[in-house]
């Protein structure tokens, strides 16, 4: 049995493991991020220890940690052990840039907003703070028309 499976038709991809049973496989589409630049110690009494903010320094001297909103759209969502059922929806991710004990940059989710009946599963089977919502994303690029 393969082990592993090629990403897509490409030569420079990546080989994944094989998915199984309730792991998850999505396309996203329509990705947003929106990133706020806030205190660093504020943001550092709401993080888990011994996760630490990542500090950055801006051009105007100031110290400040980094939180986002990252909104897209989850295409042909399925599970490797039910491969036809297959399902679209929106999600936005509320996370925090920080460093972990030893360093290494890393990103904690404080939640996440499903709009989908599926926000019972995460909630439920895995025991994560997904929420449900509805979500609207619509753009207005110049030249390209609406999305």
């Amino acid at each position: 049995m393969a082990t592993t499976e090629p990403v897509a038709d490409d030569p420079f991809a990546r080989l994944r493991p094989m998915l199984h049973g309730f792991d998850a496989s999505t396309r996203l589409e329509d990705f947003a991020i929106v990133t706020f630049a806030v205190d660093p110690v504020r943001l550092a009494e709401i993080v888990p220890l011994p996760l630490e903010p990542e500090v950055r320094r801006l051009d105007d001297g100031r110290q400040v940690g980094f939180v986002s909103a990252v909104s897209f759209r989850d295409v042909d969502f399925r599970f490797a052990a039910l491969p036809w059922v297959r399902v679209s929806f929106f999600q936005t991710n509320y996370r925090a840039y920080v460093r972990g004990p030893d360093g290494e940059r890393a990103v904690y989710f404080f939640g996440t907003t499903l709009d989908s009946p599926l926000v019972a599963f995460p909630q439920r089977v895995w025991g994560m703070p997904w929420h449900g919502g509805h979500t609207t994303l619509s753009t207005d690029w110049p030249g390209e028309g609406r999305l």
